[in-house]
């Protein structure tokens, strides 16, 4: 399967500049213990621990983690389509089978969707990490809303 973006961003985005000379500010990457500039080649992934606790992790560990869903979108559950909140919802994408061996499960699920008229919550990797997403049908097309986990919703301000 790939995922095809289905929303289009028409926000207007300004870039930061100098007013004496028009010139473009840029982000200047300082390390924070010595205060010397670093190019992004020495820049690499850490995971926090603690304040005081960082562990290096590379790109070829992270290549290397076990994803269950990296090639397949594992649905857990049918639901009505109401019964989500919308403010669980994030960026949409259409669904296309790139094989034919990925064609035949694609069309009966999205059958089975269309008949039941639910809406499927399902499992994802997606730039190596797995999410959570909700599959419903639109105009004959599949589409995967990607959702946000229970942990990632904010309470509201009181």
């Amino acid at each position: 399967m790939r995922l095809l973006i289905a929303t289009e961003d028409h926000s207007i985005r300004f870039r930061r500049i100098h007013l004496e000379d028009m010139g473009l500010v840029r982000n200047r990457k300082v390390c924070e213990l010595d205060g010397e500039e670093v190019t992004s080649a020495e820049i690499g992934k850490g995971y926090e621990l603690s304040k005081d606790n960082v562990i290096p992790i590379s790109d070829d560990e992270l290549a290397d983690m076990p994803l269950p869903t990296a090639r397949a979108i594992d649905v857990v559950a049918f639901v009505d389509r109401g019964t989500i909140d919308p403010i669980r919802l994030g960026q949409t994408y259409y669904l296309e089978a790139v094989s034919e061996v990925a064609a035949k499960p694609c069309t009966l699920l999205r059958k089975a969707l269309e008949r039941s008229s639910k809406a499927a919550v399902a499992k994802y990797a997606l730039r190596g990490r797995e999410r959570l997403g909700l599959l419903s049908i639109k105009e004959n097309a599949m589409v995967l809303h990607q959702m946000h986990w229970p942990d990632e919703i904010r309470d509201p301000p009181s």
